[in-house]
């Protein structure tokens, strides 16, 4: 299995051919006589049978997918007898209703088709194909998210930077002023040492004066 967006459908070689009614074989037109590759040759008339030619991607790497019939019929919403039969209708040219699947996300269950790989490109049949509504786009925005989250990191990590700086600034601050006040408490006791000091003799004397 494999989940794939339609991205082009070749319709070089025909989106259609003429299927056997019985059992969806190839049926060609010999002088008139008509023959199926597996049940030989047939009476009833033969029917129009989707092929379709996709080029699909995962966003990596990009492979052919061939659908047939009922499955292809199912992505459409119209069978190939109505559509093969309107106005205008070629079977080398997409027709605008088959264009509407481009850019549409599938979940294939595939197979690898030998007989069509050329080496240079994978091709894989499909047995069933389930649209899915949501699968790369889910991808794509959790890479979006983790690109805006890694984006969005840098500028915190620079506001945290910010705010340690603004921190050990305050600190720094803090110590300061603290020191200042040490240095000015220092000086002020120096002060009152000094003013005790003056003060001392001036006593002295005046005692003495009184003594005498």
């Amino acid at each position: 299995m494999c989940v794939g967006k339609i991205v082009d459908i070749d319709a070089s070689t025909g989106w259609w051919y003429n299927a056997c009614t019985k059992c969806k074989f190839g049926v060609t037109n010999y002088e008139g006589v008509l023959s199926c590759r597996k049940c030989g040759p047939i009476e009833q008339l033969p029917m129009p049978w989707y092929k379709l030619n996709i080029q699909g991607t995962d966003t990596t790497v990009t492979a052919t997918f061939l659908i047939f019939g009922k499955i292809a019929e199912k992505m459409l919403k119209i069978p190939a007898t109505i559509l093969s039969d309107l106005p205008g209708s070629n079977r080398t040219i997409v027709p605008p209703i088959m264009k509407e699947i481009c850019g549409k996300i599938y979940n294939f269950t595939v197979s690898i088709n030998n007989r069509n790989n050329d080496g240079k490109l994978l091709t894989f049949s499909v047995s069933q194909a389930n649209e899915e509504q949501q699968y790369l786009e889910v991808n794509d925005t959790k890479d979006s998210d983790n690109v805006k989250q890694t984006t969005t990191q840098s500028p915190q990590s620079d506001e945290d930077n910010d705010k340690k700086e603004q921190h050990l600034s305050n600190d720094s601050t803090r110590e300061g002023n603290r020191k200042r006040n040490r240095e000015f408490m220092q000086i002020q006791d120096k002060d009152s040492e000094d003013k005790d000091l003056q003060q001392q003799p001036k006593s002295a004397i005046s005692k003495g004066k009184r003594k005498i």
